[in-house]
């Protein structure tokens, strides 16, 4: 009797721990899904971050080359526009996969970096004369 008793609880045991077991190992399972999407999402936006700054100092760089080229020239408005195409064609020379809009967002983030004092060179030089 205690056989057939032990005999019908025990698959219902067994089915009951596998159960609970299967449960536990989805809610862990969707936890690692969860914090692996995270963790990649984490890294994506990191591998961007870095992209950009590197565009941006290769950006300063070839900002300092294309000023040094153009650095004495009595037409300001040529020599803006100049150097706008000069600066274009020295990034592309070196990071050949970026878009005009890339190129474009690069360059004023430079220019108002090198310029961000130029105001005050002006001003304080009209304030001599």
């Amino acid at each position: 009797m205690l056989q057939s008793i032990i005999n019908g609880i025990v698959p219902i045991a067994v089915t009951v721990i596998v159960g609970v077991l299967v449960a536990v190992i989805k809610a862990i399972g969707d936890a690692i899904v969860v914090l692996v999407e995270k963790r990649k999402e984490e890294v994506i936006q990191k591998i961007r971050i870095n992209r950009y700054n590197g565009c941006l100092q290769v950006a300063r760089e070839v900002w300092r080359v294309v000023d040094e080229y153009f650095r004495i020239n009595s037409n300001i408005k040529s020599t803006i526009s100049n150097k706008q195409k000069k600066f274009e064609e020295e990034i592309l020379k070196i990071l050949p996969d970026l878009t005009a809009t890339q190129i474009e967002q690069l360059r004023q983030s430079v220019a108002g970096e090198i310029n961000k004092d130029k105001d005050k060179i002006v001003q304080n030089d009209s304030e001599k004369i």
